[in-house]
């Protein structure tokens, strides 16, 4: 969208406000288009306008987080996101930022929590098994990660990101698992071969 037409659009939902001075969604779009046009510090202010209508939505709690972390503040940034998740433990952006938080900060043991959360939301994406098994690698519970590394080899049989940290744990553990690990991983990989040479055939 053009810069005349974010201008339009503002110009309009001005009106709205005016019209409907308590109108929460009117105020949430005004705070979006100013998202759009990197006008952080209004749009922020008309989400909290709308926040203080519906303090219970999570979305909101959010969506204001994503301001603030825009911002540069990422310590009252979670604070917003902590409500979100609070409000709304399925929201998957909220779990994702979170997660990614708190792997960034390097605390893995409380990342895990929203990597697990995600998992239960979104069973069939892998990312976020493998997340959880991460997780459990860096805070140093090996047995943990391997049991993990274990369930997703058998939900998600041909990840390879999954089979070599299975190799690598098996490894470091010294577990005789690891030469059946090294051996599906090969077969694997020569499957992937395959598959690549037959699709320029």
């Amino acid at each position: 969208m053009k810069s005349k037409q974010f201008q339009r659009c503002k110009d309009l939902l001005h009106k709205y406000t005016i019209i409907q001075p308590s109108n929460a969604q009117v105020f949430c779009l005004m705070a979006e288009v100013l998202q759009h046009t990197n006008d952080s510090e209004n749009a922020k202010s008309w989400y909290l306008q709308a926040l203080s209508t519906y303090r219970t939505d999570g979305h909101l709690h959010r969506r204001i987080g994503e301001v603030i972390d825009i911002q540069g503040d990422k310590a009252d940034a979670i604070q917003y996101y902590f409500d979100a998740f609070r409000h709304n433990p399925c929201d998957i952006k909220t779990l994702e930022w979170l997660a990614s938080y708190y792997i960034e900060t390097q605390y893995p043991e409380k990342a895990v929590e929203f990597c697990a959360q995600a998992a239960l939301v979104k069973p069939g994406e892998i990312k976020w098994h493998l997340m959880v098994a991460s997780c459990y690698r860096r805070y140093g519970d090996y047995t943990a990660a391997l049991e993990k590394y274990k369930w997703i080899h058998q939900h998600f049989p041909d990840d390879i990101d999954c089979i070599q940290f299975l190799v690598k744990i098996s490894t470091d553990l010294g577990l005789p698992e690891r030469e059946l690990y090294e051996n599906e991983l090969k077969k694997v990989n020569k499957m992937k071969e395959i598959q690549i040479q037959v699709s320029f055939i």
